[in-house]
């Protein structure tokens, strides 16, 4: 083993000293200056692809095959909160999800978390029969009669009381939804499914960290031991490698 960094230590002496060492490394920094160059405009362009996402992507609401209110709109990605952050805008419903972004900012930071927002109205309506009061309580006015309705499902409970000068009424709402954030054909979608059937979603918005691909192909300063028609040499050098499969 010590021989081994001996010869190592050799080899980058020898290497340091050569014309070939300065053209590996001038070769190494006009990479990195494309990397960085081609970052920035990467990075720009994937800024103003999430502003137009902000400012045109519109939900769309349908009724499935049971009758219930479905909503869909396309995911809000980014690789961070920030780049949310920074666009301006006077939708309600941004700035509500700006809001909740820059709330979870901490915790949002991993690819693949998400902040969702939903709003969505509960609209009863219809008839339900009356039950006359006998003006006998001493809370009515003897030449008036009160009313009483109810209603009762799996999802309302509704109870009215009428008096001569005011009716009262309480109203409880059960509601049920499934989320689900996914991909379809690619493309990544927020979805909101309301089992109250008198129930549908106004608005949502779902912003997700970017979950990044990965690269097969590289670029980088290689070094090492390999073997060549001279058996067993040490190596230098700038090399393009592709990675078959991944190790975990």
């Amino acid at each position: 083993m010590k021989a081994i960094w001996t010869k190592i230590k050799e080899l980058w002496l020898k290497v340091r000293s050569s014309k070939l060492f300065w053209e590996v490394i001038g070769v190494c920094v006009f990479l990195l200056a494309i990397w960085i160059i081609v970052h920035r405009l990467q990075n720009k362009n994937a800024q103003l692809e999430l502003e137009k996402h902000v400012l045109t992507d519109q939900m769309t609401s349908y009724k499935d095959k049971d009758g219930l209110n479905v909503s869909r709109i396309e995911v809000l990605e980014s690789e961070k909160a920030k780049n949310l952050l920074k666009i301006k805008s006077k939708d309600s419903t941004v700035l509500f999800l700006q809001g909740e972004v820059e709330k979870y900012k901490k915790q949002i930071k991993e690819p693949g978390s998400s902040v969702t927002t939903v709003t969505s109205t509960t609209n009863v309506s219809g008839t339900v029969p009356s039950t006359v009061i006998p003006p006998t309580s001493i809370d009515y006015d003897a030449s008036f009669a009160g009313y009483y309705s109810e209603k009762h499902t799996e999802w309302i409970d509704l109870v009215i009381t009428a008096k001569k000068d005011s009716t009262h009424f309480d109203l409880k709402s059960r509601n049920k939804y499934s989320v689900v954030i996914g991909y379809e054909k690619g493309v990544p979608f927020a979805q909101v499914k309301n089992f109250n059937p008198y129930t549908e979603t106004t608005s949502l918005r779902t912003f997700q960290v970017t979950v990044p691909k990965q690269k097969r192909l590289g670029i980088g300063l290689q070094g090492g031991y390999g073997i060549g028609a001279n058996g067993l040499t040490p190596y230098f050098g700038v090399g393009i490698s592709y990675n078959l499969f991944y190790i975990k």
